[in-house]
């Protein structure tokens, strides 16, 4: 049976002329979905490039100096000072590579991937809570993941909304419910050839995707089919949706009609009424709260002395110096810098904290807002989220910590910061990649695509016998 439908459905489809120009189209639009995503991409890679290199040249630069000088020379102190070791190592954290950010953006195009390990420069610089890109951030990156979740669907319903319809207009109806395989298994092996033929532009592009990127640094088989099953999925969900709507037996135009709603309300309706329910609940503070911290850290040298001096003693305790007769001028910039650090850090927090309360609330609406699901699954597996951006910043956080508590101490403690001292200088490393579980954001969509099935397999009998009966 399906071998003689699928025969007729192909032939039918080499005489439309109109849908193979549909299938060229749209597989245009997915082969310039990937190439944006991999221009983007390899933009980011070459910035991360130079970086690394600067970084690099920096470093063995500044050790030469610590290699080859002596604490007899005049200008000895300009280089081994806390702020100048800080300033001079020139060093860059860079967010680890995903190959698969060429397919879901996501928030790599917002967020910085690429910041300064210096300790006196704030994290949040250059970023605050304006987006660079607000058109993009309303109407979506135009990557694969976009394709695979506004465009795919509205090629499949333009194909398949009139499967059974069409026929039940035309008089073939009558002739197909002769036949002894059943008027449904007809309908579902004829809508299923529709989907096939409309995954198309998707299996073709995917292909080139793969050729592409599988020679990216950090590609994985693994998360490569994970992404790929993630959008085979939803487009099953599609499946599900037009075989449900169809076999219901109503005309062409309540089919088309039921389907651009279905379709309009789940990808416009819900996610942009949700969205505005969170920017009344959740409303970003962002800005604000790095103004305020500006305000308050420029105040913070001017602290009494005293409170300076008890705040070392407090935050440094296993370093033994006379505070007294220590220099007054660096006592307060060693205390100053490591309370301006502890309040930027206390920032950051409280945005992250932020966030993950809204991402909780969004987890929770997945059963509202399944589409929401899928998406954030394709960030997840991609490196994109925006949970991994806040895991990368607070890692980078607990570096710079890191960074000036080693060279305070040091400072402070000993006569000279030399070669040594130099040699055990902290290093930023990347955090070790973290497995994300995305498969509880897609058990929305997974328990809608069974249900749906479900009711076309079962639920449908009696409208499949009465439209028998009225043909």
């Amino acid at each position: 049976m399906l071998q003689t439908i699928f025969l007729y459905e192909w032939k039918l489809l080499f005489r439309n002329k109109i849908l193979l120009l549909a299938l060229v189209l749209f597989t245009a639009i997915a082969g310039i979905s990937l190439n944006k995503g991999v221009r983007y991409y390899n933009i980011q890679q070459t910035e991360a490039d130079t970086v690394r290199s600067g970084t690099q040249r920096a470093y063995l630069k500044l050790k030469t100096k610590f290699d080859t000088s002596d604490f007899s020379q005049p200008n000895r102190l300009d280089i081994e000072g806390v702020w100048a070791v800080d300033w001079s190592i020139w060093e860059y954290a860079v967010k680890e590579e995903n190959p698969l950010s060429t397919i879901t953006i996501g928030q790599n195009d917002i967020y910085s991937t690429i910041k300064r390990t210096r300790f006196a420069t704030e994290i949040f610089s250059g970023e605050q809570d304006e987006f660079k890109n607000p058109e993009q951030l309303l109407t979506g990156n135009l990557d694969l993941t976009y394709f695979i979740l506004f465009l795919f669907p509205l090629l499949f319903i333009a194909i398949s909304y009139n499967t059974a319809s069409a026929d039940e207009e035309s008089g073939v109806y009558k002739l197909l419910a002769t036949q002894k395989f059943g008027i449904k298994s007809i309908t579902t092996a004829r809508v299923f050839f529709k989907w096939l033929i409309s995954l198309f532009p998707f299996i073709i592009i995917i292909i080139i995707t793969y050729l592409t990127i599988n020679g990216y640094k950090n590609f994985g088989t693994a998360p490569f089919l994970q992404w790929i099953s993630i959008a085979l999925l939803y487009a099953g969900f599609w499946l599900s949706v037009v075989l449900f709507i169809i076999d219901r037996g109503w005309n062409s135009m309540i089919n088309i009609l039921a389907l651009a709603g279905i379709w309009l309300l789940l990808l416009i309706g819900i996610p942009g009424i949700l969205n505005s329910w969170f920017q009344y609940k959740y409303p970003a503070n962002t800005q604000q709260q790095i103004t305020r911290l500006r305000d308050e850290k420029a105040k913070l040298y001017e602290l009494p002395l005293q409170e300076h001096k008890t705040f070392f003693a407090a935050y440094f305790p296993t370093i033994k110096i006379d505070t007294a007769a220590t220099d007054t001028t660096e006592i307060r910039w060693y205390s100053s810098g490591v309370m301006e650090l502890q309040k930027e850090k206390e920032v950051l927090n409280n945005i992250a904290a932020n966030v993950k309360t809204q991402t909780t609330k969004e987890e929770q609406m997945f059963w509202i807002n399944p589409i929401g699901g899928v998406m954030r699954a394709f960030t997840s597996t991609s490196g994109s989220s925006l949970q991994q951006q806040q895991d990368f910043e607070n890692h980078l956080m607990k570096f710079k910590q890191q960074r000036a508590d080693y060279l305070i101490a040091n400072h402070a403690s000993k006569k000279h910061f030399g070669k040594e001292e130099f040699a055990g200088l902290p290093l930023y490393k990347p955090a070790p990649a973290q497995k994300q579980a995305v498969w509880k954001y897609l058990l929305p969509i997974t328990l809608l695509t069974v249900l749906l099935a479900a009711g076309t397999l079962f639920i449908n009998k009696k409208t499949s016998r009465n439209l028998i009966r009225k043909n």
